[in-house]
């Protein structure tokens, strides 16, 4: 068969611009790169071929009369199911074009549709160009401020790339542009090291909510295993009194005033009511920062349910602020408050766990920021994938076994509350009706109602988190051409 007997399918063809490039997406299954060719005549004459694998043998052909002049580059991209080109204006003066094809062509819009996630106007492509110069101004004194540290404390220092890793095309054009003015003077200016290029590209909104999200997980971490910690210790000094050595005792001995019981069971009831004397004030600091996890899911900072948060965070805010801390020394000795905080602080300490973890894993902006923080092998640690998994399952199976006990621990707090809280009336005219009574119906309500919705909301969670995604394993046909589907829309 002759080359003028060959059929040619059209593509449809997806097209965005920026000042100086034009961009084109043909949909085409099963291309091959080294089957695409690209050819320009006379400047705005385009000819794009590429036979498919698929489809019968197609071979697929575009031709289009541009606006303007062009000319390709070596930037042609073949991925599941499309082929990439990228045109560079030839124009003098970068402009927008106001359309694709020449004045008096005709457009086929079942054929040729805009790129909506490429397109870029002109204000927007000038905001970015400034950001990528700004970004790289920092980048380039950031190298001539290490190089001129180097040279003044006479270390050598590993050559540094002539264009950093991590920059995003704009970025990495304006870096080129400022490589050969140089900055000499740069160490003049007590520019700090930056060891990363990333870091320093960063828009300083994402960082600053990366970094906060970082410190917000981290903090709540490590006061709830703090909380655990000493709780336990109180636990363990009451229920084996005679392994407990007082600080300067003679010859190390026991100090039988230390803990003036017998231990046991008895001891375990007796530490649980001490255990509030110990921790009450790092518990409420916990509490009030975890509460905030509300607010996040509220203005969209994280994902997430916002009605099991609430439930969850404001029923603990009722019982540890509305009970254990106003009505005092009743409810914080009993032994039930003890029990609810190695409740709480056991689910705190792996939800926080595996918030931190797969904040890490999933942003690229917060593993930068930890690098900064923490050392490279705890970051590495913290996103092994298998350490992130097991974390799953801990973090969505140890709920379902810690809330009926945290569930009755409150009710435990709550009836420890009844008698103080019988002596106060409520201010409602004509009514006897103290806070005691407040309390039953409150209990009646929460725990009758809203502990089943709060248990089946955190049952279906783990379900659909510990379920084995569908689309793992050898995919079928079907499937194949459902993710070829997806990632074609994701690019």
């Amino acid at each position: 068969m002759s080359a003028s007997d060959v059929e040619f399918s059209t593509p449809v063809c997806l097209w965005a611009q920026s000042s100086s490039e034009v961009f084109l997406k043909l949909l085409i299954p099963d291309a091959r790169k080294e089957s695409v060719a690209v050819k320009v005549a006379g400047g705005t004459h385009l000819t794009i071929t590429a036979p498919s694998a698929s489809a019968g043998g197609k071979t697929y052909k575009l031709e289009l009369h541009l606006h303007s002049g062009v000319v390709p580059t070596p930037g042609t991209k073949v991925q599941s199911g499309s082929v990439s080109v990228v045109l560079a204006k030839t124009a003098e003066e970068p402009a927008t074009w106001p359309r694709l094809l020449a004045d008096g062509q005709p457009l086929d819009k079942n054929k040729i549709k805009i790129d909506w996630d490429l397109w870029q106007d002109e204000d927007a492509a000038a905001e970015r160009e400034a950001e990528a110069i700004a970004a790289a101004e920092k980048v380039q004194l950031s190298r001539a401020w290490a190089a001129e540290s180097a040279r003044q404390s006479g270390g050598a220092m590993p050559p540094l790339p002539d264009l950093p890793a991590g920059l995003t095309p704009e970025q990495a054009a304006a870096f080129a542009k400022l490589s050969a003015s140089g900055l000499d003077g740069a160490a003049s200016s007590g520019l700090r090291v930056t060891t990363n290029p990333e870091m320093v590209a960063l828009p300083t909104g994402v960082r600053l909510r990366a970094s906060y999200l970082l410190a917000m997980n981290l903090m709540v971490l490590i006061g709830a295993m703090m909380v655990l910690f000493v709780s336990t210790q109180t636990l363990w000094q009451n229920v084996f009194p005679r392994r407990n050595v007082a600080v300067g005792a003679e010859g190390g001995k026991a100090d039988p005033t230390q803990v003036p019981h017998a231990g046991g069971l008895e001891g375990l009831w007796i530490g649980l009511g001490s255990i509030h004397a110990r921790v009450g004030s790092l518990q409420y600091g916990v509490q009030a920062l975890a509460s905030l996890e509300v607010l996040h899911a509220l203005v969209g900072l994280i994902q997430g349910r916002v009605l099991p948060s609430v439930l969850l965070n404001g029923g603990r805010n009722i019982v540890l602020f509305g009970l254990i801390y106003a009505f005092g020394a009743p409810v914080q000795t009993s032994p039930w408050t003890g029990l609810l905080y190695i409740i709480w602080c056991l689910g705190d300490t792996t939800r926080y766990c595996y918030y931190l973890m797969s904040l890490l894993q999933s942003s690229r902006p917060a593993r930068l920021v930890a690098d900064g923080w923490l050392s490279s092998g705890v970051v590495a640690g913290l996103t092994h994938e298998p350490s992130v998994q097991s974390m799953m399952r801990v973090r969505y199976l140890l709920p379902l076994f810690l809330l009926p006990f945290g569930f009755l621990a409150e009710l435990g707090v709550l009836h420890a509350a009844l008698e103080p809280a019988g002596a106060l009336l409520l201010p409602l005219p004509g009514l006897s009706i103290t806070v005691a009574h407040a309390l039953i119906a409150y209990a009646a309500l929460a725990y009758l109602l809203g502990a089943p919705f709060l248990y089946m909301a955190v049952l279906k969670q783990g379900r659909s988190k510990l379920k084995p995604k569908a689309g793992k394993g050898k995919p079928t046909a079907a499937k194949g051409t459902a993710a070829a589907a997806s990632a074609k829309k994701a690019q």
